[in-house]
């Protein structure tokens, strides 16, 4: 996805240009929970007066009924990420993409209209944002409001205000997201248990896993359920929050109780912001200070990239060399380690090697960081410390061979 999205990427606007420049300015996260059919004919009059980012799963749900975000947020890295987007192109919608790097593409549907920028995940995005940039960083969340929640932070919005926000299903008809989200499915509540629902598989409404049901403080007051996935990103909004100077409200009226939010309804939190009004176009001019990395940068990107990745093969072809060397006569561990360490460093103390091999070959390179029995005799530990190295060379080769057939789409692979 990164590799796909990087042309677009250097000719996007970044978030930089805006870092605090909208400094009391109110900003509306549109997340699509079912509690969203409540209020979401107050977001018509809301926008006029605040920034409004909405998560892509609802975006075509606004633009239905003639309510444009100024902003749709993407972040899935999954192809599952078409799903949200109906249409081919949304160049004349008037709503402007701001995209994670690592999402599944999706930005060329809206043409120009692109923002980017880099997050806190990897030194790999120090190297890309000043490589292809700056285009600015933000903390990489789990979840999609997350990353609206983010951006608003970054400008310096305040009161950050969330909409459909539930983190719980709708407790009479079981419902992960309002009707009008892109992946809305509805649970199964098992008959005499509080405390299980089955779950479907997206398409698949007839393939069910059972899942443990929780029951936490509703925003509106007495207890709502949720599922696991929902409550943990329950805890990891209050834990943004609680790192937010910003004033928090929960405007969704329903769903899970958000500790750390001030509970309004969306018509109160109307009136407490009608005084002012917002325009964005400004402030998306203010983002196009951020110049476009040329395409002289973007080679430059690509070749650095293809030139660190030939290291990593030339540092793992010596590992396998020097492997082979010490399995044709005894050895010990320290000797392994002493030998091979030094190519375990050259590739991870590379933020570019590393990134790459960590998310092309993570499931090679676990065998490497699995340490084995902690108890082990020395024949154990012998065979222990050789299966580890050889992961790790295995995942480089495996990496930079995955790589380098995307890089180089007309070459055959080695």
């Amino acid at each position: 996805n990164l590799l796909g999205n990087l042309p677009v990427f250097a000719e996007s606007r970044g978030i930089r240009a805006g870092r605090s420049a909208l400094r009391n300015v109110p900003a509306i996260i549109v997340a699509g929970g079912p509690s969203l059919k409540k209020n979401v004919d107050r977001l018509k009059e809301l926008r006029k007066h605040a920034l409004v980012l909405c998560v892509d799963t609802i975006l075509d749900y606004l633009l239905e009924i003639g309510i444009p975000p100024h902003l749709a947020v993407t972040v899935d890295p999954s192809e599952l990420n078409l799903r949200h987007y109906r249409k081919q192109s949304y160049t004349d919608s008037g709503v402007r993409l701001a995209f994670d790097p690592e999402c599944f593409p999706v930005s060329h549907r809206f043409g120009d209209e692109t923002l980017t920028y880099t997050t806190d995940k990897s030194e790999f995005f120090v190297w890309l944002d000043k490589t292809l940039g700056p285009k600015g960083s933000i903390t990489k969340g789990g979840m999609v409001s997350q990353a609206g929640f983010y951006l608003a932070r970054y400008w310096g919005c305040d009161p950050i205000v969330f909409l459909g926000q539930d983190l719980a299903l709708d407790p009479d008809t079981g419902a992960t997201h309002h009707t009008g989200a892109a992946l809305v499915r509805k649970v199964r509540w098992v008959e005499g248990d509080r405390n299980h629902v089955d779950y479907p598989a997206v398409d698949h409404d007839e393939v069910l896993r059972r899942e443990q049901l929780f029951w936490v403080p509703g925003a509106m007051g007495g207890e709502v359920p949720t599922v696991q996935n929902l409550f943990a990103y329950l805890r990891l909004v209050e834990r943004d929050i609680s790192q937010t100077q910003a004033r928090v409200i929960d405007a969704t009226e329903g769903g899970a109780r958000i500790a750390g939010t001030h509970v309004m309804t969306a018509e109160d939190v109307l009136a407490s912001i009608r005084g002012q009004s917002f325009e964005f176009e400004p402030f998306w001019d203010r983002l196009g200070r951020n110049h476009p990395a040329s395409s002289r940068a973007l080679d430059t990107a690509r070749q650095e990239i293809q030139e660190r990745l030939d290291r990593c093969l030339e540092h793992a072809a010596r590992g396998r060399q020097l492997l082979e060397e010490l399995n044709e006569r005894p050895t010990d561990v320290d000797t392994i380690r002493q030998q091979l360490d030094p190519l375990r460093t050259d590739i991870f103390d590379d933020p570019v090697s590393d990134y790459f091999i960590e998310q092309t070959a993570s499931a090679t390179l676990f065998e490497f960081l699995k340490r084995g029995p902690a108890d082990a005799d020395p024949l154990r530990e012998l065979l222990e410390t050789r299966r580890r190295y050889t992961a790790l060379i295995d995942a480089t080769f495996e990496a930079c061979k995955k790589l380098n057939q995307f890089l180089n789409p007309n070459t055959s692979p080695a």
